[in-house]
């Protein structure tokens, strides 16, 4: 897309006024409301793989698409709120798409509460819950800032998502950094002390 282009595209944007916005917003998530209904628990458009909820993901995405010319609002063609729904459409088809072929890979997904805190280790507990979380204290020393972060918000009984907001990561980031706390606690304090 030429400067030329570009410079329309910014001029139609900015006859859009803040009321207007609203109206585009609302619209454009009444459409994803109805074409995500019942579809965003788990699999490709759950909040754990996207990070976001999925009605505001898509929305937002398409929007910021739009603002930084990554696609061409042709607005002699499209209202506003036609080219976002085209955008998103075409996002959550692509997103489909690409979850199934993970899946056709073998990649499934450990699905995850939002109530996840502490009892995240409830299922490697055992007698010696004591020498578990000294072990696990010690892995996590070693390991980076972040997984130190995490395991402290963890004790402080934190949710998944406001971990994510005091590491500034997204959600699904904190999920992965759970398993490899699983994992450690499986292997290097279990293993180790039940022997």
């Amino acid at each position: 897309m030429d400067f030329f282009r570009k410079r329309q595209i910014q001029i139609e944007l900015d006859k859009i006024s803040q009321h207007q916005w609203e109206e585009i917003c609302t619209r454009c998530k009444s459409f994803l409301r109805k074409k995500l209904f019942n579809k965003t628990n788990f699999g490709a458009h759950s909040e754990r793989d996207l990070g976001l909820p999925a009605i505001d993901y898509y929305f937002e995405e398409a929007v910021s698409k739009i603002f930084t010319f990554e696609w061409e609002w042709q607005f002699e063609k499209y209202s506003i709120v036609e080219q976002i729904i085209r955008i998103a459409g075409s996002m959550i088809s692509k997103n489909v798409e690409k979850y199934r072929r993970k899946m056709e890979k073998g990649y499934f997904e450990t699905e995850y509460s939002d109530n996840m805190a502490y009892d995240l280790f409830d299922e490697v507990y055992d007698e010696s819950i004591d020498k578990l979380l000294e072990c696990i204290e010690r892995i996590v020393k070693e390991g980076d800032a972040f997984m130190q972060m995490h395991w402290e918000s963890i004790k402080e009984g934190l949710k998944s998502k406001q971990i994510a907001e005091i590491i500034e990561k997204p959600v699904n980031y904190v999920y992965r950094q759970n398993e490899k706390l699983i994992y450690h606690a499986k292997t290097k304090c279990l293993t180790v002390h039940d022997e």
